[in-house]
């Protein structure tokens, strides 16, 4: 019930933020993250990030992104972290956040609800910003092959407004789609899009198209050639 009711906020916010006139650019993004399990029950995690706009002719930010998770059962997941952000020509933002995952499977289809909140610190306003993201991601199988399709919905609302830096209340959207496949046992790749709408204190909104690659490496073998529940964290 949790899921359907945020699978339609989701497609709600994000459609009805499309509507909306704002200045288009396209991106490239490409995270890519290192997985290593500790025990059955515990694992870290570090994500890298570069981001290029204006058409992908130059750098845009930086993200470096470690993280603990801890695995309860198949279906629940906790998970904390740091993310700093090198923004280059406009203040670096650092930000503690904290995340739970809801995880569910129908058949091959793989389905999971992760809420995430953050404490955002940055040189571009005085104290800190919390914010809260909702996600809601899909992945299936193609097949008895070692490719899938994936994707997700997200919206970020800051819950604070210090009169300067991010807006409140709703700030963000995003919808993503992808190929992904598998190769061996440790390593996957995405290949796919990514569209962001970013509303902005002053000026004119963001509307970013961005292509979207994402490699993930576990150092743990994972023997099946399905998507099982997300165990990355954006």
């Amino acid at each position: 019930m949790l899921s359907r009711i945020a699978i339609a906020l989701l497609s709600v916010v994000s459609f009805s933020s499309a509507a909306v006139a704002a200045h288009p650019d396209l991106q490239l993004w490409f995270p890519m993250q290192l997985i290593h399990p500790i025990d059955e029950h515990w694992e870290a995690s570090m994500q890298v990030e570069p981001r290029l706009r204006e058409n992908i002719s130059e750098m845009s930010q930086l993200v470096y992104k470690p993280a603990i998770n801890y695995h309860f059962n198949e279906t629940c997941a906790f998970s904390f972290g740091y993310k700093y952000i090198d923004k280059y020509d406009e203040a670096d933002e650092q930000d503690l956040w904290q995340e739970t995952h809801l995880n569910r499977k129908f058949g091959d289809l793989a389905s999971g609800f992760q809420v995430r909140l953050e404490e955002r610190f940055s040189d571009e306003f005085s104290g800190v910003i919390p914010r809260l993201r909702l996600l809601q991601h899909l992945s299936h199988p193609l097949g008895e092959t070692a490719n899938y399709i994936t994707g997700f919905g997200a919206v970020r609302f800051n819950l604070d407004n210090k009169g300067e830096g991010p807006v409140s209340g709703f700030e963000q959207s995003r919808i993503y789609a992808a190929l992904g496949r598998h190769f061996g046992d440790y390593v996957q790749f995405e290949c796919g899009y990514l569209w962001r709408y970013e509303e902005e204190r002053s000026g004119i909104d963001l509307n970013d198209h961005a292509v979207h690659f994402q490699l993930l490496i576990n150092t743990k073998a994972k023997r099946i050639k399905k998507p099982t529940v997300r165990d990355r964290y954006r």
